[in-house]
């Protein structure tokens, strides 16, 4: 688990939200939601293992390529028809 200890493994809002092509809001509003949802210091400020960007990084475009997959199988299917 990181910690402010070890700042090589985790990283603050504005180079997770970088890493992932996002903004800084959109991981603000994903925590509130709890999406995902970074680990704090004690003095409060946001840090994002960088594990765990991995992993949502990979699942996020995943899950993109699916759901555009969807849609272009639904645009051929109404073109067949």
């Amino acid at each position: 688990m990181a910690s402010e200890d070890d700042p090589e493994e985790s990283l603050g809002i504005k180079k997770a939200a970088h890493m992932l092509g996002v903004s800084e809001v959109s991981l603000r509003r994903w925590e509130k939601n709890g999406i995902l949802v970074p680990l704090r210091t004690a003095g409060g400020h946001r840090r994002y293992p960088i594990a765990m960007l991995i992993n949502f990084r990979e699942h996020k475009m995943a899950d993109e390529f699916r759901r555009k997959s969807r849609n272009v199988r639904c645009k051929e299917g109404a073109e067949n028809q």
